[in-house]
């Protein structure tokens, strides 16, 4: 009975502890640069002051967007500073794209160009200025008319650069707050592939594996995608990181694909519907075989081969719907 009558409070607790996170991640303000950038997209590595001297002379500047889609160039960005920026505060820089090859950002102040630090996922994580999942630069500015310069290099895929500024202390409670969030995320993750692994062993049925397998590749592919992969996981396999959301996301498909089949009775409902999980599973396996064994072929076809494997998730999708209906009618 005491524990009957405990639950109401243990709810609320559960609740509070989740607006805490919630208002951890939402809490403090943020300035968006992307409004106050200016870009420039170059085929060759230059330096800060070559770049700056483009700016000065170009006349087709990118004003105020800093997503540039699929690109084999350069990208330069130079962002004047915002008006409530306080010369007398700390702040944080923060780039929010833990898939940005490399990265470097420079404080642009009376005539002097000073290197903020280095970012990105082709030098190990280690070699970071700042040690963070997400791309983050320290920057005290120095007089309301500093610029911030940073150089983007992401060739071979699409292109997209957040930009926004924090004041120390709100920066540090924000990524406090959003850390706890994944934590609660993954950790829900890791007892449901613990169970998952659990139920498998006991009753030994293919589709509890097929579960399990889907399960951990999501786990793994949301792990990698917010930085924390390249974080804790593979810190000096930069191949790795870049590479590695794209098999996973094969993965995650074909399971998917593997548990509808065992979950719903697709074959004695309609063939066609199974016939094209089959298509779609022995098309993804193609791809990714052809990727592993034709080298370069990622860079040589890297819209090709993102759009193909989108467009397969996408039919998938639609034979899951399909078959959802068709099991319901039944």
């Amino acid at each position: 009975m005491a524990y009957l009558e405990n639950r109401p409070s243990r709810f609320r607790l559960l609740f509070l502890w989740a607006l805490v996170l919630l208002s951890g991640v939402s809490m403090g303000r943020s300035i968006d640069l992307v409004p106050l950038s200016r870009a420039l997209e170059t085929p060759d590595d230059i330096g800060p002051e070559q770049a700056l001297e483009q700016f000065a002379t170009s006349a087709g500047l990118i004003q105020g967007n800093t997503t540039f889609g699929f690109s084999q160039n350069y990208f330069w960005i130079l962002i004047d500073l915002p008006a409530e920026a306080n010369t007398e505060k700390q702040y944080f820089l923060d780039v929010d794209n833990p898939h940005i090859d490399n990265i470097r950002a420079y404080l642009v102040s009376v005539d002097t160009v000073m290197l903020l630090g280095q970012s990105g996922d082709r030098m190990p994580f280690a070699a970071r200025t700042y040690k963070n999942r997400s791309n983050v630069f320290p920057v005290h500015f120095k007089t309301p008319e500093d610029q911030l310069l940073l150089f983007v290099d992401k060739r071979n895929a699409s292109v997209f650069v957040p930009i926004v500024l924090w004041e120390s202390a709100e920066f540090l409670q924000y990524d406090v707050g959003l850390y706890m969030t994944y934590g609660f995320y993954f950790g829900m993750l890791l007892i449901i592939m613990l169970y998952s692994l659990l139920i498998y062993l006991t009753q030994r049925a293919p589709i509890y594996l097929w579960y399990l397998i889907y399960v951990v590749s999501l786990f793994l592919y949301t792990f990698t995608y917010v930085g924390f992969g390249f974080q804790y996981l593979f810190p000096e396999q930069f191949q790795w990181n870049n590479y590695s959301r794209l098999i996973l996301i094969v993965v995650i498909v074909i399971s998917q694909i593997k548990f509808t089949q065992l979950f719903l009775p697709i074959r004695s409902i309609q063939k066609w519907v199974n016939r094209g999980f089959q298509l779609v599973m022995l098309s993804l396996a193609l791809i990714l075989a052809w990727w592993i064994i034709v080298p370069g072929l990622y860079t040589a076809y890297t819209i090709l081969v993102i759009n193909s494997i989108y467009a397969l998730v996408g039919v998938t999708l639609v034979l899951i719907t399909v078959a959802l209906v068709l099991s319901w009618e039944v």
